[in-house]
């Protein structure tokens, strides 16, 4: 039995995942050694996940208590509700409304004002001082 038996294309996606992983470490690695970390172990805990998962649906495929037929058809009975069809469910589907609702974190918060392109104090008075001396 392949990987490709439950999902099509799983070695595309898992390389792609690998890419994924590999920037995001590298951002880690530059930013936060903790997120690194936080990193890996979400990797260990989404890769026992998914081993857990393969072993159910084997053992009930081998028993003949379910078909790929039926997986598929769930699959796709089951993509659309997070409102894409698009092969996923997004994790925030299964999240509680309050943890759909809250704020971010003040690590969260200053890594996205970081990212955003913010004027800093001096760059603000040097603009204010060339629209000064334009006007005048």
């Amino acid at each position: 039995m392949t990987d490709d038996t439950f999902w099509p294309n799983t070695h595309q996606h898992i390389r792609e995942l690998q890419q994924k992983i590999s920037e995001v470490r590298q951002l880690a690695t530059e930013r936060d050694h903790g997120a690194y970390e936080a990193i890996e172990q979400l990797e260990m805990d989404v890769g026992r996940a998914l081993l857990r998962l393969h072993s159910v649906i084997a053992v009930l495929m081998e028993k003949g208590v379910i078909s790929q037929v039926e997986i598929d058809a769930k699959s796709q009975e089951l993509d659309s509700l997070d409102g894409a069809i698009d092969g996923a469910l997004h994790p925030s589907y299964f999240r509680t409304p309050e943890e759909n609702s809250r704020q971010l974190t003040t690590g969260e918060f200053l890594q996205k004002l970081e990212s955003m392109n913010i004027e800093s104090p001096k760059q603000f008075l040097a603009r204010l001082e060339d629209e000064e001396s334009d006007s005048v």
